[in-house]
């Protein structure tokens, strides 16, 4: 399953470049992570980074998720972090909440994201209901 990550907030390429970095710094996502640049628009200095995309194998995710979270919460400044897997899931992550969590409300907040995003799309929509 791959996983696409999209930012909004400032400097979104800058922090999808590093983030991309950071992911690939783990010995479970190395050789899974790449960013996705379309070519760079006429009088442009060059490619513009729109996401970044991960391979994540079985059991996966949990690795991406705790990876993820760490980069999150070295950040100074507010993010939404877009998560979506190729199974139809989507999952938006606010900085801020995970940056201020102690300890505790950290770990259910990890558990929460893994979770969802291993969901399939059928038990996502048995669950909405």
């Amino acid at each position: 399953m791959d996983v696409s990550v999209r930012l909004d907030g400032l400097n979104q390429s800058g922090q999808l470049r590093s983030l991309a970095l950071w992911l690939t710094a783990e010995r479970e996502l190395r050789g899974r992570v790449r960013t996705v640049e379309p070519p760079p628009e006429e009088g442009t200095l060059g490619p513009v980074v729109e996401e970044v995309l991960i391979a994540v194998a079985q059991g996966g995710i949990a690795a991406l998720v705790a990876a993820l979270v760490g980069w999150i919460r070295q950040r100074g400044i507010d993010l939404t972090c877009s998560l979506t897997t190729t199974t139809g899931i989507t999952v938006e992550v606010s900085t801020s909440r995970y940056r201020t969590a102690d300890t505790e409300e950290l770990q259910a907040l990890v558990a929460e994201l893994a979770e969802s995003l291993s969901r399939t799309p059928e038990l996502r929509g048995q669950c909405d209901e």
